[in-house]
């Protein structure tokens, strides 16, 4: 079953009767992400089914029997086919590269139990939510979460502020699943949104001076969560409050061989982490970045998010990202960073001059380039492939023709 709705209720709707079938589930963004992967299976599948809204007036229509799967390119690096039973999810390749994270409703559940625990969900009146259910984070907090502790969902997902606005109002103290990306917007549209009980932000870095503006302007705690596709949600923080993370009760970190490794308490299974963190005590710890995430210039080392997050804190930058070019190691020159940013009415040099107070001289963007809009994906990142994009039209040398 590949599970593209969009409508929270309708994507239920799909899972629960997969689910009582015994049938593997995949969700991507889309039917271009989906064929792609369903090509890409080995054993291919012998059926699949497609389940999606329906663009007319009519509604959502059933699902969509597609006899044959998609024939394998040749070439293709080829995956495992997915475990029956189990929930496959497309990584799209924001902070890794692309591929399938399978997760069984156990795992779920046991993610969305101790996340529910320390929210206390059942205060609330309902849930809201911004991003997609396909995205783990989306489908944990916004649909296993109110869904397993009986608390109302709002079926459709919210793209804009006055969405948010509109369906606040239909309780007295509703929870906002949301995104620094989509909270940003919604602080900066200047609507008033009242009534909100707890506002919870994941998926990419959540500055300090966002969180307490969000919590001046809407009168509500914000709570960021911790987490990443390959291993679910892990840990928590009051981001004006306090910089460790307080680990939910499901997991415990140890180090093995120098990595920090996960360990499910209830399993005992252990999974090592892409992040590099330093663990404080039994339940809290530092977050440092992704292993994949540190860049080194000049023989100092830094964490591309916590640059990005010293770009997005300066006043009147709306969108921003850091970029290590690759062809500099290529081409053999010293590596430099870049990076995009859309900040209207704001020069160059000021925003240079913010960031200088901000972050150590020698990771400045050379150069800094801004632009109009840096596209973002439904959940609120931007991808490698639109910085590749941007490098290439902006910055990037054209390759001489006559040295070919």
């Amino acid at each position: 079953m590949v599970n593209l709705a969009q409508d929270f209720h309708s994507f239920a709707q799909c899972l629960l009767w997969a689910r009582r079938h015994r049938m593997r589930v995949l969700l991507a963004p889309d039917r271009q992400s989906a064929t792609a992967v369903l090509g890409s299976l080995s054993p291919p599948a012998p059926s699949c089914l497609f389940f999606e809204e329906d663009e007319s007036p009519g509604g959502t229509r059933p699902a969509i029997p597609c006899p044959d799967a998609p024939s394998t390119q040749r070439g293709r690096r080829r995956v495992k086919s997915l475990p029956r039973g189990r929930i496959a999810l497309w990584s799209s390749g924001t902070t890794q590269s692309p591929g399938l994270h399978f997760k069984s409703w156990t795992q779920l559940l046991e993610s969305v139990d101790a996340i529910s625990r320390r929210v206390r969900i059942r205060r609330f009146s309902h849930v809201l939510s911004t991003v997609p259910p396909y995205h783990l984070y989306g489908l944990e907090h916004g649909l296993f979460m109110p869904w397993r502790n009986g608390v109302p969902l709002y079926r459709r997902r919210l793209f804009f502020p006055s969405d948010v606005r509109e369906a606040a109002m239909l309780g007295k103290r509703p929870v906002l699943v949301t995104t620094p990306f989509h909270l940003r917007a919604l602080v900066e549209s200047g609507l008033t949104v009242t009534g909100l009980g707890l506002i919870v932000c994941s998926t990419a870095p959540l500055s300090t001076a966002l969180a307490r503006e969000s919590e001046g302007r809407f009168n509500a705690p914000v709570m960021e969560v911790y987490g990443s596709t390959e291993t679910g949600a892990l840990a928590t923080r009051r981001t004006v409050r306090e910089a460790p993370w307080h680990l939910l009760d499901h997991v415990r970190l140890s180090r093995r061989g120098g990595r920090p490794c996960l360990v499910r308490c209830r399993t005992g299974t252990a999974q090592f982490l892409d992040d590099e963190v330093e663990v404080l005590d039994s339940s809290h710890l530092r977050l440092l970045g992704r292993r994949q995430d540190i860049v080194k210039v000049a023989g100092r080392r830094a964490s591309l998010s916590a640059l990005n997050d010293a770009l997005l804190e300066i006043p009147g930058v709306r969108s921003g990202a850091f970029y290590q070019p690759q062809e500099q190691e290529i081409r053999g020159e010293p590596r430099r960073l870049v990076a995009f940013v859309t900040a209207p009415g704001i020069p160059e040099e000021s925003i240079l001059t913010q960031l200088r107070k901000r972050i150590d001289g020698i990771f400045l963007p050379r150069p800094l380039i801004v632009v109009k809009d840096i596209p973002h994906l439904p959940t609120g990142k931007i991808s490698h492939a639109v910085l590749d994009g941007l490098y290439r039209e902006h910055v990037a040398i054209p390759d001489d023709p006559a040295s070919g």
